[in-house]
């Protein structure tokens, strides 16, 4: 294990979830803050620009749905094997995750490319912000081959509990990303001469694209220097089947999850344009944004939650597992008056992403919604970490199918149409739909942590793949191999 890895069998929970939570805060932070950036530089150039990022943004979720599918089932399957103390099978798991980011994420590209114009037609968007949804997506699926690498290699930090580097990488490329969006946006001259061109909201995308590819190279630099990521040869980084259908089926949940959050993102948005119409999907984006600044804190809990079931569990440390879900569950509580916050002070908050008055109503209005989800979110990302890293995957993919597919069909049309609640029956569907699924997902995951205890008190012990010490192995067998009949009767001879 690297210099910065930790051992999550043994010590204290809370001191624990503070040296892998607080550092992974810090960089959400900053990562988002580069999304709020993209934000408010697009609410610079027009509503249409902002209407457009948030039009895009369910097709930037299914691209990330992929990154965190490698991501997610890697981190499963890598912190079971340290728990275990199974090192070469952590490290083989590595391997493949990388390979997997750069084939999948190539993919992505191509698709990406090719698919948006039908993409957004299919939602009624025409105009200026078809034009604009378009070339910011484009822009930013330039960086999507480094972006699905750049999750499968954080996992090596992850898993051993180690996000200070990860913050560090976030903080650097929010300031990069500061300086940068203007400039590509508005392009730069020097006495007449265009040395950036002015490439509008695509220059958002682009920089957006450029920091991921920034990212990756640092990233790729400390893993390798720290030896959790270092192919022995080129053979070992070909995707074998085998082990790719083993991350894919512990990282479907993660998978789903975005990809569903994005195709439920894009039905909210259909109604919600087709509706009110553009000021509305602006409104909704600029409340979106703000209300995944406040879930930042969460982000940081779950991602200590995976790393201590996954070691937990490949240790069979029920014990440690439920206090680990227990302590950050009440964290999560402490963190609602951050959201209330948000709420109180939303009109001075919104004013430097837009002037436009019926924007800054209509997501006042959304932002008073988010007060009454926000548990509902802590207790979904909580519940769905915790299953997932008992390697229980299926019953957050039904819930979240169902929250994303089959809720918003039901409830938009009874809240929106039939009660003519308009973009305030699509935003009470949101909350109806997350209560639910939050409080059946915590009822599972308390079911399988006792089930998972149950089979522990069953099964063997694990034996660790460490190999056996010279001191062990008798050097005379090593040193004089055995004769066979025919040799040893001609030596007598």
């Amino acid at each position: 294990m690297g210099s910065n890895a930790l051992n999550l069998t043994q010590g204290n929970i809370l001191k624990h979830i503070r040296a892998i939570a607080v550092p992974a805060i810090i960089g959400s932070i900053f990562q988002t803050l580069y999304n709020l950036t993209d934000t408010f530089w697009a609410g610079q150039l027009s509503s249409s620009s902002l209407a457009a990022t948030g039009l895009v943004f369910p097709l930037f979720l299914i691209a990330m749905s992929i990154s965190q599918a490698i991501a997610g089932g890697t981190m499963v399957l890598v912190s079971n094997a340290i728990g275990a103390k199974q090192e070469k099978k952590a490290a083989h798991y590595q391997e493949q995750a990388f390979s997997l980011g750069v084939v999948f994420g190539t993919i992505l590209a191509v698709f990406t490319w090719y698919i948006v114009q039908t993409f957004f037609s299919a939602q009624n968007v025409s105009g200026q912000v078809l034009g604009d949804a378009i070339a910011y997506a484009r822009a930013i699926g330039v960086g999507f081959p480094f972006m699905v690498v750049q999750a499968a290699l954080g996992v090596a930090l992850m898993s051993r509990g180690d996000t200070k580097f990860m913050r560090n990488v976030m903080i650097l490329n929010a300031f990069i990303n500061v300086g940068l969006d203007p400039l590509l946006m508005y392009g730069w001259n020097i006495a007449g001469i265009v040395i950036i061109p002015r490439m509008g909201v695509a220059g958002i995308g682009l920089a957006t694209s450029f920091v991921q590819v920034l990212g990756t190279i640092l990233l790729l630099r400390k893993v390798y220097k720290e030896r959790y990521f270092v192919p022995k040869t080129l053979k070992s980084l070909i995707p074998i089947y085998k082990t790719s259908h083993e991350i894919f089926k512990y990282g479907l949940p993660s998978f789903v999850q975005l990809a569903l959050v994005g195709l439920g993102l894009g039905v909210v948005n259909y109604f919600l344009y087709n509706l009110n119409g553009p000021n509305a999907t602006a409104a909704y984006t600029v409340g979106l944004r703000i209300e995944q600044f406040a879930l930042v804190p969460t982000m940081g809990l779950n991602i200590a939650l995976s790393a201590l079931v996954g070691q937990n569990n490949g240790a069979r440390r029920i014990d440690r597992i439920r206090e680990s879900f227990r302590l950050c569950l009440l964290l999560a509580l402490a963190l609602l008056g951050l959201m209330i916050l948000v709420r109180i002070f939303a009109h001075f908050i919104l004013i430097p992403f837009t002037r436009d008055a019926e924007v800054i109503m209509i997501a006042k209005q959304y932002l008073t919604f988010a007060v009454f989800i926000f548990y509902a979110y802590q207790l979904m990302f909580q519940a769905s970490g915790l299953l997932q890293g008992l390697k229980r995957p299926l019953i957050p993919i039904i819930m979240v199918s169902v929250r994303q597919l089959v809720f918003p069909f039901i409830f938009i049309p009874i809240f929106a149409y039939a009660l003519d609640w308009g973009y305030l029956g699509v935003f009470t569907s949101v909350a109806c739909s997350a209560w639910i699924t939050a409080i059946v997902l915590f009822v599972f995951a308390r079911k399988k942590l006792l089930a998972r205890e149950i089979e522990c008190k069953q099964e063997p012990p694990t034996e660790p793949d460490i190999p056996p010490t010279p001191q062990k192995i008798n050097s005379s067998i090593i040193s004089k191999p055995a004769l066979s009949p025919a040799t040893s009767t001609k030596k007598k001879v």
